[in-house]
């Protein structure tokens, strides 16, 4: 299988991969009509990464928005969870809600995440891997859900990007 990247290799991963993401600006840009689309919007309308990345997320609450986000919202927000999910120590709570949303990927339901395009998805596939082999000797973490993901990606990685 390889080596797994270090940390640091990993944030450069996802960092070249969702470098083409934009800060959606409008309701519109950011949340997929609906009735969950006032809440993405109260949430997140005017975040920039760097506000997710600072510990503003409470993942209870706004990880369940990400189902209800467009693709190019998905691809612009996701970055900093997933980096957030990468310090020590873990979050518990982030891991449980942002893993949920991530396999719905794998789901017809999971839509907000089917855009991602190969580099992105290869990207969550180089995070889940460093998760899997950080997670062997904690107890705290099952490494096998994160390997189990790293596997979806895997398998996501080779099929084309869905777009609605």
């Amino acid at each position: 299988m390889g080596t797994v990247p270090r940390y640091e290799a990993i944030v450069a991963a996802l960092d070249a991969a969702f470098a083409g993401a934009t800060m959606p600006t409008t309701p519109d840009q950011l949340a997929e009509p609906g009735i969950e689309a006032r809440y993405v919007v109260e949430h997140f309308l005017g975040k920039t990464r760097e506000d997710v990345g600072a510990s503003w997320l409470l993942p209870s609450l706004h990880m369940e928005d990400f189902r209800y986000m467009t693709q190019p919202a998905v691809a612009y927000y996701l970055p900093p969870v997933l980096k957030l999910m990468l310090v020590e120590p873990y979050d518990d709570e982030l891991w449980i809600f942002l893993r949920g949303v991530l396999v719905s990927a794998a789901a017809e339901h999971g839509v907000s995440l089917h855009g991602l395009t190969t580099p992105q998805r290869l990207a969550v596939v180089a995070w889940a891997d460093f998760l899997s082999r950080e997670w062997e000797e904690n107890p705290d973490f099952d490494a096998r859900e994160a390997a189990k993901l790293s596997r979806v990606y895997q398998d996501l990685a080779k099929a084309p990007a869905l777009r609605r």
